[in-house]
């Protein structure tokens, strides 16, 4: 009804907001679940070479609506090296989720009209992933905890999410044998940081 037009204009806001409830609540499940198999002692990962910048865009284009909703500026910074620099070997479904995840956290606590950046430097045996906001960061005490499960800073007990997120990245990351870290960043807000290895 909404694609069609036979919603009137009045109520249009109304069923959207209901359809993004809905679908925090359908990621909220999701991630449960996804933690669910993470605590079983299934470790096997599907590691193949891929293009973590390719990767990267793909993923960002499938948070456009978040992007969007609250006029964020997405800023790439991406090693301009021969595009085979990028490669990794890594489960492609797994970083897609860490990426997901981190990016997801970062467009909710940038604050409306905020900036997102995306960067990456390659060196011999790795590709650094940093993703940065400008929001209100996150207070020291709390960075050796901010990857702990359902931990929650007192900036985000208002906002949606499952507090799970960075969790399930950092547990994807160390699958991986690589590590992932949280810091202040240059804008004023999080930053996370991991690696991924090159073939």
């Amino acid at each position: 009804a909404i694609r069609d037009g036979t919603i009137p204009p009045d109520r249009y806001m109304h069923y959207l907001d209901i359809v993004k409830s809905e679908t925090e609540r359908l990621r909220q499940l999701i991630d449960s679940l996804f933690e669910q198999t993470l605590d079983g002692n299934v470790n096997t990962l599907n590691r193949s070479v891929f293009n973590v910048k390719t990767l990267i865009i793909r993923v960002i284009n499938s948070l456009e609506p978040l992007l969007q909703e609250k006029n964020i500026s997405l800023e790439l910074q991406l090693a301009n090296e021969d595009p085979a620099a990028h490669n990794v070997i890594a489960d492609e479904d797994a970083i897609t989720r860490v990426l997901s995840n981190i990016l997801t956290n970062a467009i909710r606590f940038a604050p409306q009209s905020g900036l997102v950046l995306v960067r990456t430097k390659i060196d011999n045996r790795l590709v650094h992933v940093f993703i940065e906001d400008n929001g209100e960061g996150i207070p020291d005490e709390d960075i050796p905890q901010i990857f702990d499960r359902f931990y929650k800073v007192e900036r985000s007990r208002s906002t949606e999410g499952s507090g799970l997120g960075l969790y399930i990245a950092r547990t994807l990351i160390k699958r991986h044998g690589q590590i992932i870290r949280a810091y202040h960043s240059d804008l004023g807000g999080a930053g996370f940081a991991f690696t991924l290895e090159r073939p």
